[in-house]
């Protein structure tokens, strides 16, 4: 039986040497695991919808003369149609045309205020100066929400119309109760008068 002293000259002698084991590279930390690259973090970049854009061209006050909030900051309004078609609509959108500008803002719920001292203005509830963040709740209405818009205001022609037809025939019969009513009341003053007694005919 050969001693370990023998073995380890033999295994010199030959040029060979035993493989390390996993568990003594672990026990001495000599083995090193291939470290994963890192990666990045990605930066997300916030998409500016047409409302965030056009705040921003409010906020701008190189266009004051051009367009601008009203003194309340719940409605604006354009001043200067031409200038703002040829100096502020290539500056931030891909067309050039006031008739597109005019379709985004109704397209995106603005609604145009016809009557009062806000005459020619825009308005929107979650579009008000001073907080942008509130456009992020602005929705593009859709031809959906157009095709309900409409039949509502259909049905809502349509019950004006027999509310007013009902109306009318009310009017028509309270009117004639009325004079009813006064013809009765002067016949029975004239028999009254004359002491006779004469039959009231019914009514």
């Amino acid at each position: 039986m050969s001693s370990p002293k023998h073995e380890n000259e033999s295994n010199v002698g030959t040029g060979t040497t035993d493989p390390p084991t996993a568990g003594t590279d672990a026990l001495l930390g000599t083995a090193k695991m291939p470290k994963a690259p890192r990666s990045k973090p990605k930066q997300s970049k916030i998409k500016m919808n047409f409302p965030m854009k056009l705040h921003e061209i409010l906020a701008n006050k190189e266009f004051e003369h051009i367009l601008s909030w009203l003194s309340h900051g719940r409605a604006w309004r354009i001043v200067r149609h031409k200038e703002f078609e040829e100096k502020v609509i290539p500056l931030y959108f891909r067309h050039g045309r006031y008739s597109s500008f005019a379709r985004q803002v109704n397209g995106w719920g603005f609604r145009r205020i016809r009557h009062g001292t806000d005459y020619n203005s825009y308005y929107h509830e979650h579009f008000l100066r001073g907080i942008p963040h509130l456009c992020s709740k602005m929705k593009r209405v859709t031809s959906e929400d157009v095709e309900r818009l409409r039949t509502m205001t259909r049905l809502r022609l349509t019950f004006t119309r027999k509310a007013v037809t009902i109306r009318c025939h009310l009017l028509s019969i309270i009117r004639y109760y009325l004079k009813a009513t006064k013809r009765r009341s002067v016949y029975r003053t004239r028999v009254c008068d004359n002491k006779t007694i004469i039959p009231i005919p019914p009514t």
